[in-house]
């Protein structure tokens, strides 16, 4: 792994990178081959695939065959949920006046750069450590890929006051409607940090904006399923995991920071939302549903 990058941005890219290779029926994302990269993205296969015993104890199928399983059942599900609602997210509320994105963590999120045309009237905004977008941008120079001119990079910790370097360097409104997505973000703050998230981002955004995150529930990461194995990963990387959160304790710090749950999905609705029909057509690698986990759309209120 490259130490600029970190683990978390480059297993997500790599599950669209093979989603999409795949097809893409649930999420495509065209750019995340190109920003992971050839090499990279052969040395997580190889990773994945030399580690089936234990994603996968038993299993007899090919290596082909394992790391399909491997990405749908323990790698993917997360990532190919909140990737696929988000965009369908974004469309949406561009019907109904949205004027900027905001990405906290944005890590190697592609969006930004294969923008639609109805698109280009929005601002998006990428903020994560300057050490992550300086290699982002690295990436995007090698693969040959635009940065569109309205999209904004700020690099900044979101442990600190990462909302000022935002103000003070880009042409951010406060006044204007804003989508933020912290995806794949939520389980590596601890709550003390959540709270002081929330808390900076309600100072400057307006009534009406939105904020959509994926998040651990408190039985995420507690036995040897397929959640139990990302906690583990992640732990081995060094990027341990926080504990998760009940429904009620989330709504009761939302609403401390004027926002609303306006939406939440858990497991079973999210395989029905997004997996169902993919399944159907995919019955001997289907795409599980991880433990433990919510999809939350909140709004400022």
């Amino acid at each position: 792994m490259n130490e600029n990058m970190s683990m978390t941005a480059e297993v997500s890219a790599f599950v669209r990178a093979y989603h999409t290779a795949e097809g893409g029926e649930i999420c495509n994302d065209p750019l995340a081959a190109k920003l992971l990269g050839e090499e990279r993205f052969g040395q997580i296969a190889a990773q994945m695939t030399a580690g089936r015993e234990w994603f996968l104890p038993g299993d007899t199928g090919t290596p082909e065959e394992a790391l399909r399983r491997i990405v749908n059942q323990k790698l993917g599900p997360a990532v190919l949920a909140r990737a696929a609602w988000w965009e369908e997210e974004l469309c949406r509320e561009l019907t109904m006046g949205l004027k900027q994105v905001l990405l906290l963590g944005a890590g190697l999120e592609s969006l930004p750069c294969r923008q639609t045309e109805e698109m280009e009237r929005l601002s998006f905004y990428e903020v994560d450590t300057p050490a992550v977008l300086a290699e982002k941008e690295k990436r995007l120079r090698e693969a040959e890929i635009s940065t569109p001119g309205n999209v904004y990079r700020v690099g900044a910790d979101l442990a600190g006051d990462w909302e000022k370097t935002l103000l003070e360097t880009t042409p951010f409104a406060t006044d204007q409607r804003t989508l933020t997505a912290l995806l794949g973000v939520v389980y590596y703050l601890p709550r003390a940090a959540m709270e002081m998230l929330l808390k900076r981002l309600a100072a400057i955004t307006p009534r009406g904006s939105s904020l959509l995150f994926d998040c651990p529930m408190r039985d995420f990461g507690t036995g040897e399923d397929a959640a139990g194995q990302q906690r583990a990963l992640a732990k081995g990387a060094g990027e341990a995991m926080e504990q998760g959160y009940t429904l009620p304790e989330l709504a009761l710090m939302l609403e401390r920071h004027g926002f609303l749950i306006y939406e939440d999905m858990g497991p079973r609705e999210i395989a029905e939302r997004f997996y169902a029909e993919y399944n159907e057509t995919h019955p001997e690698s289907p795409v599980l549903p991880l433990p433990g986990t919510t999809l939350v759309l909140a709004v400022r209120h």
